[in-house]
């Protein structure tokens, strides 16, 4: 359900609400860093639970009635590199995850206190 509802999320974005072109007045990489940013952001919301999805089936939890492992055709040891890829790219995108969050809260923190270009202004709904 949720994996549907960031997919909803970005087509939405992409499509029918593209962000606003930032004011001339803005320091020249500024723009262009949100906006790696935000792709990175949504990115991860993309990965993170792919990844979780994909080492959770891998798992061979033995009484397990929740997950059916994927059985792989090349026996167990494929099976044991992929649950452990899938795992690490699952914790090492939580970790770059959060890391943007608090970039992002960090960069609209600022735009608060140092209100010059009314950018916050624009992020909020009219």
């Amino acid at each position: 359900m949720i994996g549907l509802l960031i997919v909803f999320r970005l087509v939405w974005r992409l499509n029918a609400h593209a962000a606003a072109a930032a004011p001339s007045r803005c320091r020249p990489g500024s723009a262009a860093r949100a906006r790696v940013n935000h792709v990175l952001l949504y990115a991860c919301m993309l990965i993170m639970p792919i990844a979780g999805y994909t080492a959770s089936n891998f798992q061979q939890v033995s009484g397990s009635s929740s997950s059916t492992p994927c059985r792989s055709l090349r026996g167990a040891s494929t099976t044991a590199a992929s649950t452990l890829f899938s795992t690490a790219l699952h914790i090492g995108t939580s970790y770059v995850f959060v890391s943007l969050i608090a970039l992002h809260v960090l960069a609209a923190a600022r735009h608060l206190i140092f209100p010059r270009h009314g950018i916050l202004r624009r992020m909020l709904p009219s």
